[in-house]
């Protein structure tokens, strides 16, 4: 999150509830890259949304510009958080042959780093 804007770096689909990168069940799977595709190009209008008043929340609590949430939506639909932390992997070092449509969404997640960086140098 960067001052109370979610974004989505990552979307890791396992068979196992231990999920850690990189996911080595996402490389071989077209089904789960396009379900994390698609999560990405629908973020704000679809998790960000149900989870709004949650993710405010953390960040009113968390009193930080920046930090990562490492979490999930339960089958029911409720938020679980898994870690929270002001220092998280946030990269771009995917191969883009195998995940094309990651570049566009670090972009995003880049740039408003960027401009949180620029906003508190001033």
């Amino acid at each position: 999150m960067m001052h109370g804007q979610p974004f989505l770096c990552h979307m890791g689909i396992s068979d196992h509830w231990m999920v850690h990168y990189p996911y080595s069940e996402m490389i071989p799977s077209a089904a789960r890259r396009l379900e994390e595709e698609q999560l990405m190009d629908a973020f704000n209008e679809t998790f960000a949304q149900r989870h709004q008043a949650a993710l405010a929340a953390i960040h009113q609590k968390i009193q930080l510009d920046y930090f990562g949430l490492d979490c999930a939506e339960s089958i029911d639909g409720d938020l679980v958080i898994f870690e929270v932390a002001s220092a998280m992997l946030v990269h771009a070092m995917d191969d883009p042959a195998i995940f094309p449509y990651k570049a566009v969404q670090m972009r995003k997640v880049f740039d408003a780093f960027r401009n949180t960086l620029c906003r508190c140098s001033q």
